[in-house]
């Protein structure tokens, strides 16, 4: 329309300032993300170095074992029959030998069979009569006695009475039926052997028709008390050499041997050096070297984080180096697959070594002694290297994580700032499109009004 009135440059532009400032954040995190990508490869690098540092703990612990001077004066028994016995060593006082052991018999406890005077069919009904049963033992070879008053007692409580003894146990038993039955006491000695037999009883009423029988004939009188079980001293033969005791146990028969009769029988017996905590200990050595050879190529293989650390690989061969010195010397040691320079692993000659531990000249404590002891001094040295690399790993980690958090706090506020900004100013063109519109109306308005 002629004369019409524009007013141009304060319309909406569209412009998505909040699609604009993500892109620009993203722009701006490219040199975080690089970091992080490289705080992630030092983070691998400090992984890996724990892993090398495990698996060294590991190849050091069977070094201690061996420097531990007992192990090489340890003996072992073995027997041709272990039903018969069982045999417990002690090294430092026992002597190799070959022996003929057979066991005669075993040590027994003494039972005596209690019978009240009169049937008793019910364990639980006091006595009617009075008096004192008196019960004859030896302890170790002394006469004593256990006194028991069973005025107003059942023959439970006697029961119970005894076993309150530190020597001697009991319990009922029927030697009747269930429709009629018949209790009586069976008084068992706590210690096996002759020297701890029951020896009988007594009772102070002085009448075997109340009370306890004390004096009938067993052979005659089913109701009389009698010895069940005869105590008895085990018996075994050494040698041809008779040997007794109280018990089934025999200590320091031969110096430093304890042996447990087990049943009657026959058996060798041999004392001979235990070389087993040796050949273990060497035998882990040599799979914790392998083990710690795999986890270094591992960590140090191409695209791995610790990709040409030398360092790491001069490790495996200082301590191949040392091992064949020693074993290796004594032809103790083999590999298998390409050798041990290529991929293959160590072996340990566990034939070769049972013959070198048997041979009298033979220094294995020494010798032993003084190859762990140099290997433990070079892989302490070089794990307290590995623990500062790792701190220093550690170190630099932190110091990237801090400079990623300080320069996303920067970027935060800046984009934050400039939000704010870009906020504002679309508050301020809004003002201005509203004035615009304002303008341009009131214009219209003024113009349709002249044409009048």
């Amino acid at each position: 329309m002629a004369g019409e009135m524009s007013i141009t440059g304060l319309t909406n532009t569209g412009f998505d300032y909040n699609a604009y400032l993500d892109k620009l954040a993203q722009l701006k995190s490219i040199p975080l993300q690089q970091m992080q990508a490289q705080q992630q490869k030092i983070i691998a690098k400090s992984t890996a170095i724990v892993q090398v540092k495990s698996a060294l703990s590991d190849f050091l612990s069977p070094l201690t074992t061996l420097q531990d001077s007992s192990i090489y004066d340890k003996l072992d028994a073995t027997l041709s029959n272990d039903n018969i016995a069982s045999v417990s060593v002690d090294g430092t006082k026992a002597q190799p030998g070959s022996y003929d052991l057979e066991v005669v018999q075993l040590a027994k406890a003494s039972s005596f069979l209690i019978s009240p005077a009169q049937n008793v069919s019910d364990p639980n009904a006091a006595f009617t009569d009075s008096g004192i049963l008196t019960i004859n033992y030896k302890l170790d070879g002394a006469a004593t006695s256990l006194d028991i008053d069973y005025t107003g007692k059942s023959l439970a409580d006697i029961v119970n009475e005894i076993n309150k003894s530190a020597d001697l146990e009991a319990t009922m038993i029927n030697s009747g039926s269930s429709t009629s039955p018949d209790y009586r006491i069976l008084v068992t000695s706590k210690k096996t052997g002759i020297d701890n037999e029951i020896t009988g009883i007594s009772d102070s009423d002085g009448d075997d028709t109340t009370g306890f029988d004390t004096n009938s004939d067993p052979t005659t009188d089913p109701r009389a008390s009698y010895t069940t079980q005869a105590a008895q001293n085990a018996q075994i033969k050494l040698n041809g050499i008779i040997i007794e005791n109280a018990t089934n146990t025999f200590s320091d028969v031969l110096s430093g041997v304890e042996i447990t009769a087990q049943e009657v029988g026959t058996s060798s017996l041999t004392i001979a050096k235990d070389f087993s905590d040796i050949e273990n200990s060497l035998d882990t050595i040599v799979s914790s070297y392998n083990t710690l050879k795999d986890t270094i190529n591992e960590v140090t293989a191409k695209g791995q984080p610790l990709q040409g650390e030398g360092s790491l690989s001069r490790i495996t061969t200082t301590i191949f180096n040392k091992l064949n010195s020693v074993l290796g010397q004594y032809g103790l040691l083999d590999t298998t697959g390409d050798g041990e320079a290529a991929t293959g692993k160590l072996v340990l000659k566990k034939d070769a070594l049972g013959s070198l531990l048997n041979d009298p000249n033979f220094d294995a404590k020494t010798i032993f002694t003084d190859m762990t002891r140099d290997l433990e001094s070079y892989v302490n040295n070089y794990t307290d290297n590995m623990i500062l690399m790792n701190e220093r790993y550690l170190e630099r980690s932190d110091r990237i994580q801090k400079e990623i958090e300080e320069k996303s706090e920067r970027i935060q506020k800046e984009i934050d700032a400039l939000r704010t900004r870009y906020a504002k100013i679309n508050v301020y063109l809004s003002q201005l499109q509203d004035t615009r519109l304002r303008i341009e109306n009131f214009t219209k308005a003024l113009l349709n009004g002249g044409d009048k």
